[in-house]
């Protein structure tokens, strides 16, 4: 979570989830700035239902009302907003049905992410190598095959294979 930062329009407190799905598609590791606050929940079925809820109170506006500043730059109170802000929260069954629902849906969309930078990869190989004359179109549909034996939605347009 930012807890310094923002501008005039726009509070700290943005949200960032990270699930061992996020993870594993970077190869190093993942740290937490000094301008972020790293936390757990105690029930991590509650997730979803913890991201919604923080993106509906930032949509909201209510973290400005949390924001101290220092030297010029906004901080989020998280304590201060932990201590005062009081919600309602979800029965346990309807927070683990919101779970089951969201998880499916998380995992295609860190899915797709992967497979786009690994087509970002391949098309930042391929270009200047084409381009310059490194490799012929048949070498590249070889590499390609390896890389992506995957295929692709475009909506209306119908399913292309790359």
């Amino acid at each position: 979570m930012e807890i310094s930062g923002g501008s005039p329009t726009q509070s700290t407190g943005r949200l960032a989830y990270l699930t061992e799905e996020t993870l594993s598609r970077f190869d190093a590791p993942i740290i937490c700035s000094n301008f972020c606050k790293a936390i757990t929940l105690r029930d991590a079925e509650a997730l979803y239902a913890f991201a919604f809820l923080w993106q509906l109170l930032y949509d909201n506006g209510v973290f400005f009302g949390y924001e101290g500043k220092t030297s010029g730059i906004k901080n989020f109170l998280f304590e201060s907003f932990v201590d005062s802000y009081l919600t309602v929260t979800p029965d346990k069954a309807i927070i683990e049905q919101f779970y089951s629902f969201m998880l499916p849906i998380q995992s295609k969309k860190q899915k797709v992410l992967k497979e786009n930078q690994e087509l970002i990869d391949l098309r930042d190989w391929l270009l200047p190598m084409l381009m310059n004359g490194q490799v012929t179109i048949a070498e590249a549909e070889e590499k390609m095959a390896k890389a992506a034996d995957k295929k692709v939605a475009f909506g209306e347009q119908g399913v292309f294979s790359f």
